[in-house]
């Protein structure tokens, strides 16, 4: 257990015989994931890692899931056995390998795990740069039978005019072949698919029309296809992408679950009268936890302003820029018009004139 404190790094142990959890942050049994991971304690209450599907097929397991935790941080992933099949939070009976992972702006990291042996249990830790190690994450038990699953991985924001790239998954999962397997991929009518290609050989994908439905064909237990997609913004909105995968097994038609991926596709920069463009460099640090600055070019543009929002669109903070030419540096503090500190969480950055407009994201961390 480990009440109070942080940086208390948990690393390769091999912790069995326990009556309660073998790891406890706070003592309170079971600490709950929270978004973004800002919830303060013992080892800053780090989040574990979720576990999406965990299989068993002839002398390896895999297992796939997802950190949800601090955007733009790195992580360690460690793996523990359990081979007599006790819940998981209670038992790691060995250590089986680790993963270095890092997560993305909603704070989100996939991870795919292969390890020798099929245990009954495995258990998974999460460790931050800082050192702060999280309680076990768990999977019990092994999936008998055709297992088809989809998966979407990218960024959730876009731009109008400019490419978005996401990765599709679909895989069978299960200790069954599936066979004439089918993806289809739909997504909103504010973007558009420029291009989809096998993310293994860089060879073309012919999956026409919105849905497409893409033929994958007969899938064996732990088959893999990875697809990368890119569409470009057409107009702003909010976006949804969808990822679903039918077959057969046994003769008995089979399906997946339905991935998706939400997100808002933001106005770009436009082109000025001139010819020019105005800039707005990336902020940093990003994530910020007192205060990030940005680099600027309107380009002589007079009336340029920089307003930043919060996630409801709501303007917390508007300054008058410089609007000589050359480039420079503005530093947001953090704080509303009020001077008021703003609360954790995402923000958008918008630099914009008379003629055009660019936009940022960043993160106030707590």
């Amino acid at each position: 257990m480990i009440d109070r404190g942080n940086k208390n790094p948990i690393f390769r142990n091999s912790i069995v015989a326990n009556v309660l959890a073998a790891i406890d942050l706070g003592d309170d049994l079971e600490t709950v994931n929270d978004s973004l991971d800002l919830d303060e304690g013992a080892n800053d209450f780090q989040n574990y890692p979720e576990v999406v599907s965990y299989i068993g097929t002839g002398d390896s397991t895999f297992v796939e899931g997802v950190l949800s935790a601090s955007p733009f941080q790195n992580y360690r992933l460690e793996f523990f056995a359990d081979t007599i099949g006790t819940d998981v939070r209670v038992d790691a009976m060995a250590f089986v390998g680790f993963l270095d992972i890092s997560t993305d702006l909603a704070g989100d990291a996939e991870y795919l795990f292969k390890y020798k042996g099929v245990p009954e249990g495995v258990a998974i830790t999460a460790t931050d740069d800082f050192g702060n190690t999280s309680e076990f994450g768990l999977a019990l038990g092994v999936i008998f039978g055709p297992n088809l699953t989809t998966g979407i991985e990218g960024d959730s924001l876009a731009t109008v005019n400019d490419d978005k790239e996401t990765r599709v998954t679909v895989a069978n999962q299960g200790t069954d072949l599936v066979e004439s397997v089918s993806l289809t991929i739909e997504w909103t009518d504010n973007l558009s698919l420029k291009s989809l290609v096998n993310d293994e050989t860089d060879l073309p994908v012919d999956c026409p029309g919105n849905p497409a439905v893409c033929t994958v064909g007969n899938m064996e237990p732990t088959d893999l296809l990875r697809l990368r997609a890119t569409f470009t913004g057409d107009t702003e909105g909010s976006f949804e992408l969808a990822a679903t995968a039918d077959g057969v097994a046994n003769a008995v038609p089979v399906s997946s679950n339905r991935s998706l991926l939400f997100g808002s596709v933001l106005v770009g920069v436009d082109d000025f009268a001139s010819g020019t463009r105005a800039q707005l460099g990336l902020p940093y640090p990003n994530p910020f936890a007192s205060s990030t600055s940005f680099t600027y070019n309107v380009n002589g543009q007079v009336g340029a302003e920089l307003d930043v929002y919060d996630i409801l669109g709501r303007r917390v903070h508007r300054v008058q820029l410089n609007a000589t030419l050359g480039e420079h540096a503005y530093r947001w503090d953090g704080a509303d018009d009020f001077g008021r500190p703003v609360g954790a969480g995402l923000y958008f950055v918008r630099l914009s004139d008379v003629d055009g407009q660019v936009s940022r994201t960043v993160v106030r961390a707590q």
